[in-house]
């Protein structure tokens, strides 16, 4: 049988763990809405494997995500460079 009443000890303990939540998510979200703010080139990652057993699988993304900024014409805007 499980207790399911809420102690006062039960509450604080929820309150301080909102409090905690709030307070950790304004330290990671308030950078990124200064950094969103910022004008200029917004970069995007692209991680793929190189080496080992995977890297055929790699190369085949790299060469997909080539063929289609190509297609959408951005490759010259981007400056995909297949290394970075």
């Amino acid at each position: 049988m499980s207790d399911t009443s809420w102690s006062r000890r039960r509450l604080a303990h929820l309150g301080l763990a909102v409090l905690g939540c709030a307070a950790l998510s304004f330290a990671i979200f308030r950078p990124l809405r200064a950094a969103a703010a910022e004008k200029g080139p917004i970069r995007i990652g692209f991680l793929t494997v190189k080496t080992g057993a995977l890297a055929a699988g790699g190369r085949q993304m790299e060469e997909g995500l080539a063929l289609y900024l190509d297609a959408a014409g951005a490759a010259a805007t981007c400056g995909f460079s297949g290394h970075r």
